[in-house]
């Protein structure tokens, strides 16, 4: 929980920074579990609010769909033929055998 607290402080310590950015109202249905598991830790952290709450949980959300999408883009072949992957090996394979056997 203490990581989770730290990364609230964080954003919230962001927020701050960037007070004079936009901020936009939402309005949102979510399960009464978790409002209130999220009304528990904002009342143990009276820093934090359940915009902070939020906040972070669309930045999790959001750094995982970009991770989901990197790992999309490097799955399969995307399309490159066979022969055209082998040259690009190829070429990393030297790019990193000059690299690794440079004097130093």
């Amino acid at each position: 929980m203490d990581s989770v607290c730290k990364s609230l402080t964080e954003d919230t310590d962001m927020i701050e920074t960037h007070r004079s950015r936009r901020r936009e109202k939402l309005s949102a249905t979510v399960d009464a579990d978790l409002l209130e598991t999220v009304d528990r830790f904002v009342a143990d952290h009276p820093e934090q609010t359940r915009s902070s709450v939020i906040d972070a949980a669309l930045r999790l959300w959001s750094a995982e769909e970009r991770a989901q999408a990197i790992a999309k883009q490097y799955d399969g072949d995307n399309g490159v033929p066979p022969d055209e992957w082998a040259s690009w090996r190829s070429i990393r394979d030297a790019a990193a055998e000059v690299l690794l056997t440079k004097p130093r």
